[in-house]
């Protein structure tokens, strides 16, 4: 199936001449990831002939590279943090971005100015051009962003590249480094993405583990299937490569959940690490945390560089995970925003809420992505909310985009079939609104379901909590 777009020509490039219209080119001319189906390894060879364009930036750095279902944003967070705060160069890429696109190609932990990122798009035009006329077709927008990372953390000479996959792992297009000293991060395993990953949670943890470099090394959160572990092992076993399994019931002591973040203690075979606070809610937080560690432990050994503990406490002390259980008050009212977005993060979402004994249940502003198991994630939202306000995202955006929202209706629908209370709104702001309107006193306002909603969604909220 091929969405007809039309052909960027190179006058095209003579339009592209501040901020807001190197991103309008980004997001109105290359392809959508989802609007083509082809076989992955034809996505991932199109990101090398694009990257090879560059000149192969991304081999210019070692990497550390995160797969998983859940966490992996919020481990690449927390890894470029201490790397940065033990003086080292970071690039790091997340993905999707909540609220500004350079969210996707961070130096050190802040933005690139608004002018490089103008003159990144630029440098790929030339590339994006030879790519559409090529039988690879034009790349997606994800691939570029891929690409305008890389060609930046070359530009600035970096120490270290932390590299969040997008979906899966083995034919991600971030799989594309091929330096045996990348090392592998893989987070916490679940169901996501099923029809493309596998319907098995061992189907799944082979994607992920795709990632593993030949001759290289893997950290892994020890997986609670048997199958997935062993799904891992033979992976590395394939790539002869070494595999640290991080067990989270012997790494982790001491876990306290307050209002404010999460305090323990870290233990690994050589070191402890008593009394790191994160300000960050959730439990599950800290088992990214010790990944990060993990990474940094073996990264300092390998590398001749000295762990710094105290370093690593306030590090995570100023950790800041944009839309990760991320709490704000707005007019006197609670509001916590997380990104949640499948059955098992919204399930972890809602244990972390049931967990701070909230006085009144949450009214729920609420949005889903079409292609994920939006059903059983609004079926969830239901369950705990007093009340949800069903909404889409990207409804000022081209059509290609706006269908990656599910339906509103469809969603309200879910919700009524649950037994739950739902209003429909065409539009977020308009949903978020009605929450504080209908919300009483001391009830807190979640925002939740979808990256991109939070984005359409965040000068709104700066908005209200100036007020």
């Amino acid at each position: 199936m091929t969405v007809k777009t039309r052909v960027i020509n190179y006058s095209d490039r003579l339009k592209i001449v501040d901020f807001q219209s190197a991103i309008h080119f980004l997001y109105h001319n290359l392809t959508d990831t989802r609007s083509r189906l082809f076989n992955a390894n034809i996505g991932l060879q199109r990101t090398h002939t694009l990257l090879k364009e560059l000149g192969n930036p991304q081999e210019n750095y070692p990497s550390i590279h995160i797969a998983g279902t859940s966490g992996k944003g919020s481990t690449a967070y927390m890894t470029s943090t201490l790397l940065t705060i033990h003086n080292k160069n970071t690039g790091t890429v997340t993905s999707p971005h909540v609220y500004d696109i350079r969210e996707r190609l961070m130096l050190n932990n802040a933005f690139i100015s608004e002018n490089e990122f103008t003159q990144l798009v630029t440098d790929l035009f030339n590339p994006i051009i030879k790519l559409q006329q090529s039988d690879f077709g034009r790349p997606t927008y994800f691939e570029v962003m891929i690409g305008l990372a890389h060609r930046c953390f070359a530009n600035h000479n970096i120490d270290y590249g932390v590299i969040e996959t997008g979906i899966g792992g083995k034919f991600d297009s971030t799989n594309t480094i091929n330096r045996e000293d990348k090392l592998a991060v893989i987070t916490r395993l679940g169901f996501d993405h099923t029809e493309i990953l596998g319907d098995s949670i061992s189907k799944i943890a082979e994607q992920k583990a795709g990632i593993i470099p030949i001759n290289g090394h893997a950290i892994a959160l020890l997986p609670d299937d048997k199958s997935a572990q062993v799904a891992i092992e033979s992976e590395a076993s394939k790539k002869n490569a070494t595999l640290q399994f991080i067990d989270p019931k012997k790494s982790i002591l001491n876990l306290q959940q307050t209002i404010n973040g999460i305090i323990f203690d870290y233990l690994s075979d050589n070191i402890t690490i008593n009394n790191i606070f994160i300000p960050i809610l959730g439990k599950y937080q800290a088992e990214n945390a010790c990944l990060a560690i993990a990474t940094l432990e073996f990264l300092s050994k390998r590398d001749n560089f000295r762990l710094d503990y105290q370093k690593i406490r306030k590090g995570f002390m100023n950790a800041k995970i944009p839309a990760r259980a991320e709490i704000m008050r707005i007019n006197n009212t609670p509001v916590i925003i997380d990104s949640a977005h499948n059955p098992q993060k919204l399930e972890a979402l809602f244990g972390l809420i049931t967990s701070l004994k909230l006085p009144i249940k949450p009214m729920v502003v609420f949005s889903a992505k079409s292609t994920k198991d939006w059903q059983s994630s609004t079926s969830i939202v239901s369950k705990h909310s007093a009340k949800v306000f069903a909404t889409r995202f990207f409804d000022n955006q081209p059509n290609h985009l706006q269908k990656l929202s599910t339906n509103p209706e469809d969603i309200a629908q879910q919700i009524i079939t649950s037994g739950g209370d739902v209003t429909i709104c065409n539009n977020p702001i308009s949903a978020l609104d009605m929450a504080f309107k209908e919300s009483r006193p001391n009830q807190t306002i979640l925002i939740t379901g979808s990256m991109y909603m939070l984005s359409d969604l965040h000068d709104h909220i700066i908005k209200l909590s100036s007020r």
